[in-house]
Order: C-alpha cells, then structure tokens, then sequence
C-alpha cells in the first residue's frame, strides 16, 4: 500500500441519537463561491434511523431579525420531523449587521438573504439523493426572518428560476409568524418594527414593496400552497388576511391559523412539543398532505431497524480528494469494508474490525493514481455488495 502512495484517513464523524432516531451531518457548504464564511453559507442534515428510501425533505429558515439565529438551533423540530419520516435540513444564511447599521450603504442586506437560502434549497434539490432524500418532495419550514425568505422563494421567482432552480421545486411552505408580509403597510402599523426592516432591506419604497411577499403576487405562475401560522394579535391576524385575500384573488391556496395562547417563539420552539396537539396537528397534517410521505423503510421487523445489512452511495461522488462512505449493520458483527481499483487490485481497508450495530460513516481520503472509476465493498459475516465512485484529479 505505501507503494501506491495511498494516503488513508478514515474518521468517524457522523452523529448519532438513539433518543431522537437520527443521525446528523453537520456544516455541509452549499454555497457556490467558496470565499465566503462556510459558517454562514452551510446547512445540516438530519436522517430518520432507520434509514428510509426517498425520504421527503423539510426545509428550515431560522429566524432572529436577519441578523441573528444559527442552523443549530433547531428545538424538537428536527425530532418532530425524523420521527415522522421526513429528512430535516437546517441551513444558515448570510445576516445583516447587529448592533443596526442602517447609516452603512455596504452592509449585508436584501436580497443576499434570499439569494443564499436560495443556493441552499438547490443544493438540496440536486443532492439529497445521496442522503436518501427524493428531491421531487422537498418542502420550506421558516420562522419570522426565515419564514419571510421562504415566501419570498415561493413567491418570486427570481430567487429560483435564477439560479436555475423551478419554483416547482418546492411543493409547500409553512411560515410561522411573520409580520412584515407587507413592509410598507406593517411599517406604518408596527412603527417600532421599522428600524429592524431598514436595516434587513433599506429605506427605498420600491425596495421594500419588492421585498413584500404579499406584493409580488403573479398570476400563472407555480406558487405553492402555503400554510401560515401566526400570533393572535391585531396586526398579524390583519396581515395574514391580507396576504391570503391577495393570493386568493390570484388563485393560490394559502391556510392561515391563529395560535391564541403562543407567543411568537413559541410558535416555532414547541413544534413538536407534547403539548401542543394543535399545533403539530397543523404542522404534520400539511406537510403529509403535500409531500406525501410514504415510507418505504429498508428491510424492516418487529422493532422497527432493518434486519438486513445497507451500503449507500458514496457522497460527494465524483469526488477529490475526500469522500463519506455511510452503511448500515444491524447487528455486531465483524464488517470489511474495501476499495479497488477497475482491475479489482485492494488499494485500501478503512475498516476491518468487529462493530456494533447501527448506522456507521467515514470519511475516506484516497490519494489514488489517477481519475477514474474505483469500487468500494461492504462485507460481514453473510452480507456482500459493492458501489461505484469516481476520483476527479
């Protein structure tokens, strides 16, 4: 091997929960201009365990003004949607200054905001395949901030369409609790908001009417069916009125829901809280009824884990110089996995060694010859089966 000049580096890194049923992969870039903070332009995924084929996809926007909140800061949502088969995504997004900073013409404003959630939801569209995900079913859960981008996504099609990305990529949006679905009109009614929307989008009408999703209403196009929970206050009952009327008289479908005893956190933080039936019915019941999930788990038996042993395809593949390899065993056995070369000469063994059941990753970096096509195989004491992946020099 060390006359290959193969250079082997198998880690351990993906996450699991045995209480939640996931497993995570964190801070996975989708940016495609790779200067900027990968901090701030990545997003994580969380997978039901088991695994389930072509799993539906919830998108999350955080929320926090558009200068705070992180992909992190999930709650019980990313419980909520794994347990009922739905893989999660949490993605981050490039923010506007804080302390405010409106007197700045530079600082980081609209439409930067929806430009990268955006490069997020295609990221999503074109490669969640590799983590088991269907990207004809991917539907966009956002919270104040976050829930504006999303309708903004789902409302205009310049954020998808130009980036090469249908607006029917998206079959659904949930919103929760956002003000300002009209700018102008919840400027003047919450006049204490307006210095967080300055800030967020500027000062000039036009701007603020385009960054207004009740304004960019168009006829004929695919915008999705939209549900839109919000607090049980004047203004946000009126704002939320508003937008339906205009989006009906268009022809889309938008369900709003008045959530008398919750503040605005609460609306999103106790998703998928025991307490709160009404709420999760809402939630679960619209993502079902668009995305319809299902599920298709591999191999299951009684207690719900595959009895039978799964290798998936390697991601990112093409790859160079790195690679995750994920499987699943159920049960402790002795696992081998290996990797040849076209002609089936072994170049590596990252694993060779007796392991506990349950879902395993690793993150294998092959310093190999040459591009081309290489094999990888999964053995245990009953179980064979080989993938193909490719090294772009």
């Amino acid at each position: 091997m060390n006359k290959r000049k193969i250079i082997l580096c198998c880690m351990l890194f993906c996450s699991f929960c045995t209480a939640q049923q996931y497993t995570i992969t964190k801070d996975i870039r989708y940016h495609p201009d790779t200067s900027l903070s990968r901090s701030l332009t990545s997003l994580d995924i969380y997978r039901p365990f088991p695994e389930i084929i072509s799993a539906p996809v919830v998108i999350y926007i955080h929320g926090g003004g558009w200068t705070s909140g992180d992909k992190g800061e999930v709650d019980k949502k990313a419980s909520f949607f794994t347990s009922n088969g739905y893989i999660f995504v949490s993605i981050n997004y490039r923010l506007s200054p804080f302390p405010f900073d409106t007197a700045n013409t530079l600082r980081l404003k609209y439409p930067v905001h929806e430009q990268d959630a955006a490069f997020a939801v295609s990221w999503v569209r074109k490669n969640i395949s590799h983590f088991g995900g269907d990207s004809t079913k991917i539907g966009i859960i956002g919270h104040s901030a976050g829930a504006h981008i999303a309708l903004l996504l789902g409302t205009k099609k310049t954020f998808l369409e130009g980036i090469g990305t249908p607006l029917t990529a998206v079959r659904c949006i949930c919103s929760l609790d956002i003000g300002g679905i009209d700018i102008p009109v919840w400027n003047t009614r919450t006049p204490g908001d307006r210095t967080v929307y300055i800030n967020a989008f500027g000062n000039d009408e036009m701007t603020l009417i385009n960054a207004s999703p009740a304004r960019n209403i168009q006829a004929g196009l695919f915008i999705p069916p939209i549900l839109h929970i919000h607090q049980n206050t004047p203004e946000r009952k009126d704002m939320a009125a508003l937008f339906k009327e205009r989006m009906s008289l268009q022809g889309y479908l938008v369900t709003t829901a008045s959530m008398d005893t919750l503040d605005h956190n609460e609306i999103s933080m106790l998703i998928g809280d025991s307490t709160q039936p009404v709420l999760n019915g809402l939630v679960k019941s619209f993502f079902c009824k668009y995305l319809k999930p299902e599920m298709n788990v591999v191999s299951q038996h009684t207690n719900n884990f595959p009895v039978d042993p799964v290798l998936f395809q390697n991601y990112p593949n093409p790859f160079n110089p790195s690679t995750t390899i994920r499987y699943y065993n159920p049960s402790r056995q002795h696992v081998i996995l290996i990797v040849y070369d076209i002609l089936g000469r072994e170049l590596a063994r990252p694993v060779d060694e007796q392991q506990e059941a349950g879902s395993h990753s690793i993150q294998f970096i092959g310093n190999f010859p040459a591009s081309g096509i290489y094999f990888y195989t999964f053995r245990t004491d009953n179980f064979i089966q080989t993938k193909k992946m490719t090294i772009l020099k």
